[in-house]
């Protein structure tokens, strides 16, 4: 049987992007942006992770990674195949860029843009893939759950220092949308760095690390979103300190942010956390049906009436916090007496002393008081036994 995880796998899509070399040779080559895509795919795909179905993954490399093909990865590919159920992963590792504003609609009078392969550095506007355009994409997406990697900067050799310190958020447009989370690997006016040591970006090789599990801070089996944030805000400007001498902080912008959602599992923890609460549930049914016997001895022997200790089993098998005050005490006090503390004469005594009103009798019991089997719903007489269970 498929678990719930597998079965949610299914309406997840994730669209993976690495550009290293460029075709426009003006641009700088990065070194590790394909191998970055590459981790990342692996990690959506891993079937104790993310468990993402490969024909739900797609991953564009280098000269893959169009203009075009992006565009229709989303617009296209992702238009058709998601749904409003559906979670989707963006990564993008490449360069950014920037350059004057031709539409005359930026505040700031600069426009920025991913970078595809297939960039012209001599016109942005023209060849890469603007914000706003990005942002656009993005809104033929149904999916109501949307997250979005970028391990990028707008400066790459794309364009002069003096105009990379464009002292505003440019990823603030990609943010926008329901569902909708952003994560990029710095915030304006600083670069996103990758180093050989790593092998990585520095963004990307901390985002690798909080997604395999380094950032379940709760130990529940599952990284979400938020978590993968909070590791990232703590990881990459140390590492950026460390290894490259400089700021790198990442970034976190969306309206999905009180919704947070979970990106991948620990398979083999969510198992052992089953298997421990099939243990518990294991260990409350046999005590449950050790106490049942218990009271069924206290019937058959004349000191407990069987209403009672059926009011009793009802008692035993609620909620302890759904109880009244009355009804915990009672609760407490039967417990005693099953433990051997408390005679029964004890406990009918305090019972109607302490009970105002009757202590409710569930319409249809879980376990016969008689003998401990599972009860049918609807039924006044144990199938198993015989034993008669109104009151």
């Amino acid at each position: 049987m498929k678990s719930n995880s597998q079965r949610q796998a299914k309406s997840c899509y994730g669209l993976v992007v690495g550009i290293g070399g460029y075709g426009d040779k003006r641009i700088s080559p990065l070194s590790f942006t394909s191998n970055d895509a590459r981790s990342f795919y692996d990690l959506l795909v891993d079937p104790k992770r993310a468990a993402f179905p490969k024909e739900n993954v797609k991953l564009l490399l280098d000269d893959e990674a169009t203009r075009f093909h992006i565009e229709d990865a989303i617009s296209g590919w992702l238009f058709e195949h998601s749904s409003p159920d559906s979670t989707v992963v963006i990564f993008f590792a490449g360069h950014g860029g920037t350059e004057p504003d031709k539409t005359q609609q930026e505040v700031d009078g600069v426009a920025k843009y991913l970078l595809p392969w297939d960039t012209n550095k001599d016109n942005l506007f023209a060849s890469a893939i603007s914000t706003n355009k990005f942002s656009e994409l993005l809104k033929t997406v149904a999916a109501k759950r949307q997250v979005i990697f970028l391990d990028a900067c707008h400066s790459g050799g794309v364009v002069s220092k003096g105009a990379r310190d464009i002292g505003v958020d440019p990823y603030a447009h990609l943010a926008q949308g329901e569902g909708r989370l952003m994560i990029a690997a710095a915030k304006a006016n600083q670069l996103s760095y990758e180093v050989p040591e790593l092998g990585h970006g520095i963004f990307t090789h901390h985002l690798l690390e909080a997604l395999q599990g380094a950032a379940d801070f709760n130990g529940d089996g599952q990284v979400t979103a938020l978590e993968v944030f909070r590791y990232l805000q703590e990881k990459v400007p140390q590492t950026a300190r460390e290894m490259a001498r400089s700021h790198q902080e990442p970034l976190l912008q969306g309206d999905a942010i009180s919704q947070d959602i979970t990106l991948t599992v620990d398979a083999a923890a969510l198992a052992r956390r089953d298997a421990e609460r099939a243990r518990a549930e294991e260990a409350r049914r046999m005590q449950l049906s050790t106490r049942s016997v218990k009271l069924t001895e206290l019937t058959h022997a004349g000191e407990m009436p069987l209403a009672v200790a059926q009011e009793g089993l009802a008692l035993l098998t609620s909620e302890p916090g759904k109880l009244s005050e009355d009804e915990q005490t009672l609760r407490d006090l039967l417990l005693s007496v099953l433990d051997g503390h408390v005679s029964s004469a004890s406990y009918l005594k305090a019972r109607e002393r302490i009970r105002i009103e009757p202590v409710p009798v569930p319409p249809a019991l879980q376990f016969c008081i008689n003998c401990g089997a599972k009860l049918k719903p609807g039924l006044s007489f144990c199938m198993n036994c015989g034993v008669k269970l109104t009151r």
